[in-house]
This record gives C-alpha cells, sequence and structure tokens, in this order.
C-alpha cells in the first residue's frame, strides 16, 4: 500500500535524489472572504483548507 507499492512512482526509487513527477491537480479558488462567507452561512470550510489551517481556525473561533 502506499506510494512504494504504485508502479507510476517506482522510478522515484530508482535514483538517490529521486525523479520529478508531473501529477494533474486542479486549483481550489480559495480566499479568506470565501472562507469567511462559507462559514458565515453556517457550512463547514474544512475542505477548502489543509487541516492544520482548519484546526487553528476552530480553535481560534476564528469567522465565528
Amino acid at each position: 500500500s502506499g506510494f512504494d507499492s504504485d508502479k507510476r512512482y517506482g522510478c522515484l526509487f530508482d535514483q538517490p535524489a529521486g525523479y520529478i513527477v508531473p501529477l494533474a491537480l486542479s486549483a481550489l479558488d480559495v480566499s479568506s472572504s470565501k472562507i469567511r462567507k462559507t462559514v458565515l452561512g453556517g457550512h463547514s470550510a474544512r475542505y477548502l483548507v489543509p487541516d492544520p489551517v482548519w484546526s487553528y481556525i476552530c480553535d481560534k473561533k476564528l469567522y465565528c
């Protein structure tokens, strides 16, 4: 399981410094204004930001 068993990424372990593997990622259009509107609208912004950021927002009661 995991990264090392995926055949697409096996080449990373062939060289000491690995390789650059291009990945197709979709960019998220996220801003503090969007997060604020989401939270103030009664919805969770949990999946708009990384876990540590969401924890910080919740711990500090930001956007409430």
